[in-house]
């Protein structure tokens, strides 16, 4: 709903005004850094790990990884919405826990800034975090399975045109994301910072 509530703003202001209206999608891959995992569950002792997360972008279950944004740009620079659907794998499991990952998202919902020099083009932003998590902690199954703003995030970013026409742009970009995010576990609940390091390919298409 947010993101059809963005968009909307968007066309309506490209329409408004002499601006031009840009939407992205793209694909990629990610490397999650390790960073520290804390779990706090009624009864029990803390879990306390430096975690290590894979996304396995191409996996199409429950989606892939993906990158969308819209973006009014004006004299080279932009304000751009911008979600990144990304999902956690917990590799480094410790004994009391039978499965933890964010699948269904880690995302991030963002309002960048957004700037063109040349063939490259910068970008920062900042928002919140979505999450959908599922897991199961010595034996408790995580019911609680609906998306919740669970955080906030930012990112750096730096995009290459490789293919400009008329309407179209094809790219790739680098980015670094960092997050906070608390998600619930059965009676209890997970501090999950992540950061990591996106190499995205895409297409976009100007109005």
């Amino acid at each position: 709903m947010l993101i059809k509530i963005a968009l909307l703003l968007i066309i309506f202001f490209s329409l408004s005004y002499s601006v031009e209206l840009r939407v992205q999608a793209f694909g990629g891959v990610v490397y999650n850094l390790p960073t520290p995992l804390l779990i706090k569950q009624a009864g029990y002792e803390e879990i306390d790990l430096t975690a290590r997360y894979e996304t396995r972008p191409f996996e199409t279950s429950p989606a892939p990884y993906y990158v969308v944004r819209g973006g009014v740009w004006e004299g080279g620079k932009a304000w751009e919405i911008e979600l990144i659907h990304s999902k956690l794998y917990l590799k480094n499991k410790p004994a009391e826990v039978q499965e933890f990952q964010i699948t269904y998202g880690y995302n991030y919902l963002l309002l960048n800034r957004a700037w063109e020099t040349g063939s490259f083009i910068w970008r920062v932003g900042g928002g919140v975090v979505i999450t959908h998590p599922s897991s199961v902690v010595r034996g408790k199954e995580n019911e609680y399975v609906r998306y919740d703003i669970s955080g906030v995030g930012i990112q750096v970013g730096v995009e290459r045109v490789l293919l400009r026409g008329r309407n179209f742009i094809v790219s790739v970009e680098a980015k670094l994301s960092s997050a906070y995010a608390e998600v619930p576990i059965a009676a209890g609940y997970a501090v999950v910072p992540n950061l990591a390091v996106h190499g995205i390919l895409g297409i976009g298409f100007g109005f």
